[in-house]
């Protein structure tokens, strides 16, 4: 009985012991489950998972995706600091400037595409590169390298583009234009855009103040100027009418550079030029009428710029460069003025400026036509003798009879001023390869009354046109 008793209990804790077994095993299943669980939680998912290595072409990643650890190792690497890559602009500039100096295209165009390169990585790792340059200016010791401020010109302009809001910043471009004449470039990106407005109309007003004072170079101011009234007519800030009356007033009592802008503005509007040319003509200085004139031989429609030019010739000697701006537009047009002058016979001083800016002109049929006709019909000597000169450079072919002309007329044929013109024409006629007539026509200005300076010109053409060998017998022997 004891032996029974003693198996039935063996064969208990047998049982129990298989129980507390599998309680055991089961347990730690349970345990490895719930941490392999854990740890699939923590796993970042399949959209955002890093792909095996090698798996993918290198800068294939979407953004966004690289590890945490990559993030890091990217944020580690160490970055050139701002004044670094301007100073390695500023270097690539300047050689590019020196290779085309020395004529190495191929070697500017190559450092040209390096400064295009770091120019895109500095405006990619610095979002504020507009305030670091203007900083970077500011700091430098007066007078900054034009290269240096070439590159923060472009900076500017880039940072210009690319913000919606620069109102700061342009204000800080402006303090900037105050530290001295150098920095006057800036002023031309600054006009190039809608980029001044209300907010800087006192400083604007405050530069051209500079300017007409000499701290500041005029025509930088006067853009500025220019551009802040556009833009605060386009924006709706002022009224067309509100900044006509503002400008009626400074052509009256502005300083010279506010002056230089009215005169500009007033030209440009049909309603208001009589008035402004009127004022121009009895009361503006030479200087104000020349920059006028310069203003609207460049921006107003060319018949209306000829026309406004004839009108300001007679406030001042000559306004030959402004013509010829107009000629280099629309030869037509000047041609068209000098017909209208003619045919009435007045402005004799406009004439002959129309007639010098043909013969800078191209020299098409009409352009020709025009001065065979001044030099035939037009009653002024002083034009007929400029047109000469015109045809010399538009047509040297017809140039030797025209000469011979002014030669043989008994007032022309004896004033220095009118031969000194003939040997100008003679250098044109080098210029085209007509040695024949250069010696005929030297053969007989030697005989004529020329001034010091005139003799010197034609010994030094004769000399370079003929060989010294055939020099003597050339000009006394050549058929006429």
């Amino acid at each position: 009985m004891c032996r029974r008793l003693l198996r039935i209990r063996g064969r208990a804790l047998a049982w129990l012991a298989f129980l507390a077994f599998l309680f055991v095993a089961g347990f730690a299943v349970a345990y490895r489950g719930m941490r392999w669980a854990v740890a699939a939680d923590e796993l970042p998912s399949p959209a955002t998972a890093p792909p095996p290595a090698g798996s993918e072409s290198p800068g294939s990643e979407p953004p966004g995706s690289e590890s945490p650890s990559r993030e890091r190792l990217r944020r580690a690497e160490p970055r050139p600091p701002f004044a670094d890559r301007l100073l390695a602009l500023t270097q690539l500039a300047e050689a590019a400037e020196a290779a085309c100096r020395c004529g190495r295209m191929a070697k500017a165009s190559e450092v040209d595409r390096q400064a295009c390169s770091a120019f895109d990585a500095l405006l990619a790792a610095h979002r504020d590169a507009g305030e670091c340059a203007i900083r970077a200016l500011r700091d430098a010791p007066p007078p900054p390298p034009p290269a240096l401020v070439h590159v923060v010109q472009l900076v500017l302009r880039a940072e210009l583009q690319r913000r919606t809001e620069v109102g700061e910043l342009v204000g800080a471009a402006l303090e900037l234009l105050t530290r001295g004449p150098a920095l006057a470039p800036l002023a031309d990106t600054l006009a190039d855009g809608p980029w001044l407005g209300p907010a800087h109309e006192n400083a604007v007003i405050a530069l051209g103040q500079r300017a007409a004072a000499g701290a500041l170079p005029r025509p930088a101011a006067c853009a500025l100027l220019a551009a802040l009234w556009r833009n605060l007519e386009d924006g709706g800030s002022r009224t067309r009418g509100e900044i006509d009356e503002l400008a009626l007033a400074w052509l009256v009592d502005g300083n010279r550079c506010e002056r230089s802008v009215a005169a500009a503005r007033l030209l440009r509007d049909q309603r208001r030029r009589p008035s402004a040319l009127a004022w121009l003509r009895t009361h503006a200085t030479p200087e104000l009428v020349a920059t006028a004139a310069a203003d609207a031989a460049r921006d107003l429609p060319p018949p209306i710029a000829a026309a406004t030019l004839c009108e300001l010739e007679t406030a001042v000697p000559r306004l030959t460069a402004a013509f010829a701006v107009v000629a280099s537009r629309d030869p037509d047009a000047v041609v068209d003025r000098y017909y209208e002058c003619l045919a009435h016979d007045r402005l004799p001083a406009a004439r002959r400026d129309l007639i010098a800016a043909l013969g800078l002109a191209t020299p098409t049929p009409v352009v020709r036509a025009a001065l065979e006709l001044a030099i035939d019909a037009d009653p002024s000597r002083d034009v007929r003798t400029q047109a000469v000169l015109a045809l010399s450079a538009a047509a040297p072919t017809k140039a030797e009879a025209a000469c011979h002309r002014i030669l043989d007329h008994a007032e022309t044929g004896r004033d220095p001023i009118a031969l000194a013109i003939v040997v100008f024409a003679l250098q044109n006629l080098q210029a085209a390869g007509l040695i024949n007539a250069v010696a005929r026509l030297a053969r007989r200005l030697r005989d004529c009354p020329l001034s010091d300076e005139s003799r010197v010109l034609l010994e030094r053409i004769v000399g370079e046109t003929l060989p010294p060998a055939l020099l003597p017998s050339a000009l006394r022997e050549l058929p006429g």
